[in-house]
């Protein structure tokens, strides 16, 4: 089992995730007995999920249709972090050339990115938290799964990011 979906029993909401490894893990940091631990598919968070309540979602890859840029025909998993992309793009999108919590940018890693978005402004730092947009969930080596950091430093990588975006503007960007 990896691509994972279940229901949050406090709020109903349909949880995405993928099964954590757990191999490194101490024996007292192990899951319990019936219970795996699943990374959230999008935020930087863990679940302690009993696994009779897990789906397995099959993976399909689908086809890149190269006229939109898009992926086509991809499994539920996927197709939710698409659509979660989707919609912090646009979020981000409309704050303009504003520089507030809802901005998003990315940094390079390897052969991926590793996606941010900001959760906090204050004069002189910000917040800001992974998001795993990513299919290889790459991570900043600086910036981890987010923290504190100095506002003009994150506020240039969301500038270049913003710059970028109205270069190389297409369809899709």
């Amino acid at each position: 089992m990896n691509q994972v979906k279940f229901t949050h029993p406090e709020t109903g909401k349909t949880l995405y995730g993928q099964v954590a490894y757990t191999g490194h893990l101490s024996k007292e940091e192990q899951p319990e007995e019936g219970f795996v631990l699943v990374d959230d598919a999008v935020l930087p968070t863990c679940y302690e999920v009993p696994e009779e309540v897990l789906t397995e979602i099959p993976f399909e890859m689908g086809t890149y249709d190269p006229k939109t840029h898009e992926w086509e025909g991809q499994d539920e998993y996927h197709t939710y972090i698409k659509n979660e992309f989707k919609k912090a793009r646009e979020r981000s999108d409309a704050l303009g050339d504003e520089f507030k919590p809802g901005k998003l940018f990315n940094t390079p890693v390897a052969d991926g990115r590793a996606y941010y978005v900001v959760t906090k402004v204050n004069k002189k730092t910000c917040d800001i938290e992974w998001r795993g947009f990513c299919p290889d969930r790459w991570t900043d080596s600086v910036l981890g799964l987010g923290g504190r950091f100095p506002r003009e430093r994150i506020e240039q990588l969301v500038r270049s990011m913003d710059g970028l975006k109205r270069l190389f503007a297409g369809p899709n960007r």
